[in-house]
């Protein structure tokens, strides 16, 4: 990976939270998830608290939680999602004609995404 141009967990969330207001990012930042499997990493909590803390101005609330199973939330969620907004998402899905116009590394956005982007934030 080295020589590779590719932001971390730390610089996408920076970039993330300037696209919005301080109001907002304040609010963002008092309740921070991680999961995933990369959660299980030795550290990895206290190092994104830490970095995320030094992104903050002094003394800002910051507060960062670790999913109960780290491997299974991100999935959960999903499932939920699938439960309580059936036609959202299978609107989110690829359909085969997307994937063949496209291709492979075709990306729908939807508001769970990491394409989404709400631009009145920017206002």
């Amino acid at each position: 990976m080295l020589g590779m141009s590719q932001a971390g967990v730390i610089e996408t969330s920076d970039f993330v939270l300037h696209t919005y207001k301080e109001p907002e990012r304040l609010a963002m930042t008092q309740d921070v998830f991680l999961t995933g499997g990369s959660c299980f990493l030795p550290g990895f909590s206290a190092r994104i608290e830490s970095e995320l803390r030094s992104l903050r101005p002094f003394d800002a609330p910051l507060r960062v939680r670790l999913a109960s199973n780290p491997s299974l939330d991100a999935w959960r969620g999903a499932a939920k999602w699938i439960q309580l907004y059936p036609q959202e998402f299978q609107a989110a899905l690829v359909s085969k004609a997307e994937y063949d116009e496209h291709g492979a590394a075709f990306f729908k956005t939807h508001r769970w995404s990491n394409y989404y982007f709400q631009p009145e934030a920017l206002e």
